[in-house]
């Protein structure tokens, strides 16, 4: 009788025990835990150099266009914010001069202010979303027309001592031709013909940076017959207000009034701005976690949504109550003064790392030299 071979039963297939699972999965946490900071951090270091190269590159656009300008066209690179924006540089030309005159109540004289505009054919420069650039303005360099808002109203504490200025260009009313008093900024302006960098003139100059909107346009003089969103060349436009021609061959000419309606401090169209040496590149979610702060979820930035803004769209700062700690806009602006310089500390005297890089503008060759140290605001260059 045959015997019956049967053939030997395969090895069963062997599962993962949960002790085997749970290690893995340890693994594969662990490996997140290291490969997400470093990755944040190489993200946010390409950001950083692509942030400062795009300030090299604005610097470096307008004095070249100085330099191959004349001697009464000055150029200057031009920082803007729109709330739901990038910051942006323009490159600029001096255009001409409009007598301004200061609202009734200040009891001033007039004033000649230079304008410039955008130069056709340069691309304006954008920094990454959530990178910011602000300018130094010396001590007693704010006054009653540059910042009042946000600065000027805080009074002699704030106004004697360096600071480090945003630049306010979005935060007004686009509904209205004349609400131009909420937008400052600051420059870096270049002499023409040689492209040396200005120092020492604190005069206020006035920026054509067109209003997003054109509601006001529509039926109210002389904004109707005027719109530089449309002009190809915004430095004609700018001349032909100056010397008082209106469009299309109409009849008549400007009046004083209405030319400073068009260009003046008052216009919706025009920021006004000052010339500064020392700038600084740094990330604003960086800044307000330094100091404490929440972002305004619209603008991305320490400053509230124009829209519910008190009064409504002008330059504020988020409410006291939504702050942590609850400081005064006094002492906000003071804790963001150190931590550009490198000068913030805890409650308990511990300094605060900040990674802002502060440049200085080299007078003749334009570029920026970083600075290294501080000493009572201002700058100690290497």
């Amino acid at each position: 009788m045959k015997r019956c071979h049967h053939p030997a039963p395969r090895a069963a297939r062997r599962a993962f025990t949960l002790v085997e699972l749970l290690l893995v999965v340890s693994i594969f946490v662990l490996l997140l835990v290291i490969a997400v900071p470093a990755f944040s951090n190489m993200l946010y270091s390409s950001e950083q150099s692509l942030a400062e190269n795009a300030l090299r590159q604005s610097l470096s656009a307008a004095r070249d266009a100085a330099a191959r300008n004349g001697p009464e066209q000055d150029a200057a690179a031009v920082f803007t914010f729109e709330p739901d924006g990038r910051l942006t540089v323009l490159t600029c030309v001096r255009a001409g001069v409009l007598r301004d005159e200061p609202p009734a109540s200040q009891r001033l004289p007039a004033v000649a202010r230079e304008v410039f505009v955008p130069l056709a054919g340069f691309t304006p420069i954008q920094l990454p979303r959530g990178w910011m650039v602000r300018g130094y303005a010396p001590p007693n360099s704010i006054d009653d027309s540059w910042y009042e808002d946000t600065y000027y109203a805080l009074g002699a504490p704030v106004i004697r001592n360096g600071n480090w200025l945003f630049p306010e260009t979005g935060f007004f009313d686009p509904s209205y031709g004349d609400d131009g008093r909420h937008r400052q900024t600051f420059m870096v302006r270049f002499r023409g013909g040689t492209g040396a960098v200005i120092t020492g003139d604190t005069t206020p100059i006035l920026v054509l940076v067109p209003s997003p909107s054109a509601s006001f346009r529509q039926n109210t003089l002389p904004w109707s017959e005027f719109d530089p969103s449309l002009e190809v060349d915004q430095d004609r436009y700018v001349r032909r207000i100056l010397a008082g021609r209106r469009p299309n061959n109409a009849t008549g000419v400007l009046s004083a009034t209405q030319k400073q309606q068009l260009l003046g401090d008052i216009a919706s169209d025009t920021v006004l701005a000052k010339p500064v040496t020392q700038v600084a590149v740094y990330s604003e979610k960086r800044l307000a976690a330094a100091v404490g702060f929440r972002l305004d979820r619209v603008t991305g930035t320490m400053y509230v949504d124009p829209a519910k803004a008190s009064p409504p769209n002008s330059p504020e700062f988020v409410p006291l109550g939504e702050r942590v700690p609850q400081v005064s806009d006094q002492a906000l602006i003071d804790k963001v003064n150190q931590w550009i310089e490198g000068r913030l500390t805890t409650a308990g005297g511990q300094p605060i790392d900040s990674d802002c890089r502060v440049f200085s503008v080299h007078r003749f060759l334009g570029s920026p030299i970083e600075i290294t140290g501080t000493r009572n605001g201002q700058g100690v260059s290497q």
